[in-house]
């Protein structure tokens, strides 16, 4: 439908983007081990491996000559919390997302270096399942020695060329010293210099990734080597996609500003927007039932154009057609690793210290009919809704226990202990049901029941959360029954 659209038009190729400049690019990075947005909030309901794979769709259809960038940090840092077998599953899938994606340029970010024996597996596993076509396009310029990862050597060069640009890649982390030259170094600033004066890049426009701290940074702008530079996002490797990245764009969406008066844009946390460069910046792809929502006749060549430094990746951008196998694929893995982990939790059910909230009902009956309206009584159905009930990353914030012993192990053998209940606030009471004379000892300790809330009402779930107002919806009583 969009080639037809066009032929309609002007040609893309026309002066209305061509004459604006020679080249155009799209940038995107920071997943940072998300596959997709948690979807608790439509505030935050952001980003997203599918949603960009059916943006990059609809731009390439709009502008075959536009070039992706991949900025790196898209697996979970090291030491991430959570389930590590659904995470890396994850950071499996998105490897393969993002080669699928099939970027000009990518650059090993700090995470997939800081984790390159795993990376190095992953990226082996996808090689041996003839899932990737070819190297990976990595672009790092200051990579010292031999000494670095056999991977990162087999794929990384120094500068990539495309489409009029010539893109090179710098990453840095002090435990990574042993094979990364810093910029704020002799030898990192006469590599830079001999690489970017190559007579063989002369004319093109000059484009540096970056991944690193602040000082690196400014000593790369020091240089005034570089057109454009774009940036990872420099929150710290624990922070969290938020609401107000996408309510204060501008905040969100510039890293730095340099002495010449160049700002570095970066990456939003969590894959939620796509950066827009040169020509690309004039030229955003629109989905086609907006285009013709308002009208039944040919939108024409200026409805299809907005001109913007940042696509979001709202839910507008999804196609469930792009890559269907795919998904259903990502989502077979999951159920599978779920079910493994339910047989091995299986065996402690026998001796579960948690009773359910059917066992407070009898003593705590005003309480329990207050639990009972809540949202949390039924949080397990809104994940059984979104087809969310074998990944465990979700199920733990809809159930009791689920990452304790004991706890929720699944909806077959412990039915009893889905949706948020008492024991998720106030510890586990088994023993207390059995024999109400058997004090329980109280959870948290000091009675601050916020620091228990922020586990799961924290962002993206919950980025409005403000433990007054919520604690007003569940009220029942004081705060000790």
């Amino acid at each position: 439908m969009l080639a037809s659209l066009l032929a309609l038009t002007s040609p893309i190729t026309s002066p209305t983007i061509a004459a604006a400049q020679s080249y155009s690019w799209l940038a995107y990075g920071d997943f940072r081990g998300q596959f997709e947005p948690c979807g608790c909030d439509p505030k935050t309901d952001l980003g997203g491996v599918q949603r960009l794979a059916g943006f990059a769709q609809r731009e390439r259809a709009l502008n075959p000559e536009v070039s992706f960038f991949d900025l790196g940090n898209n697996i979970a840092p090291p030491g991430a919390e959570g389930d590590r077998a659904t995470q890396e599953i994850k950071d499996q899938y998105i490897l393969e997302a993002l080669v699928r994606i099939n970027p000009a340029a990518m650059l090993p970010g700090r995470f997939e270096l800081l984790r390159a024996k795993w990376f190095g597996e992953a990226w082996g596993r996808l090689k041996s399942q003839s899932k990737a076509g070819g190297p990976l396009p990595y672009v790092l310029s200051n990579i010292k020695d031999a000494s670095a990862p056999k991977w990162l050597k087999e794929t990384a060069r120094s500068y990539i060329k495309t489409n009029g640009m010539a893109v090179f890649g710098f990453t840095w982390d002090k435990s990574l010293s042993p094979f990364l030259l810093p910029a704020n170094s002799s030898a990192g600033i006469k590599r830079f210099k001999i690489l970017v004066g190559n007579e063989e890049l002369k004319g093109l426009h000059r484009i540096l990734l970056f991944s690193g701290p602040d000082d690196q940074l400014k000593a790369l702008l020091k240089m005034n080597l570089f057109d454009e530079v774009i940036a990872s996002n420099r929150a710290s490797d624990a922070a969290k996609p938020d609401q107000p990245d996408r309510v204060n764009e501008a905040r969100a969406i510039v890293r730095m500003t340099s002495a010449r008066g160049e700002r570095v844009l970066q990456t939003q946390l969590g894959g939620q927007g796509v950066l827009r460069g040169g020509a690309a910046r004039r030229a955003e792809a629109k989905p086609l039932d907006v285009l013709f929502s308002s009208s039944k006749t040919s939108p024409g060549i200026t409805a299809l154009l907005s001109s913007k430094p940042i696509s979001w990746l709202e839910r507008d951008s999804l196609n469930p057609d792009v890559w269907r196998g795919f998904f259903a694929a990502y989502e077979g893995a999951l159920k599978d690793s779920f079910g493994e982990r339910a047989k091995v939790r299986l065996a402690d059910l026998a001796n579960t210290p948690y009773a359910g909230s059917q066992a407070c009902k009898g003593c705590h009956g005003q309480a329990y009919d207050v639990w009972l309206k809540s949202k949390h009584s039924n949080a397990f159905q809104d994940l059984i809704a979104k087809g969310k009930n074998h990944d465990a990353e979700c199920v733990g914030c809809h159930v009791l226990g689920g990452s304790e012993k004991g706890g929720f192990v699944s909806q077959e053998a412990s039915p009893q202990f889905m949706n948020v209940q008492c024991e998720n606030c106030h510890g586990p009471r088994k023993e207390h049901a059995i024999n109400p004379a058997v004090k329980p000892t109280w959870r948290p300790a000091g009675d601050d029941f916020s620091k228990i809330c922020v586990g799961c009402h924290h962002p993206p779930h919950s980025p409005e959360f403000n433990y007054k107002a919520y604690w007003g919806k569940i009220t029942h009583g004081p705060m000790k029954d």
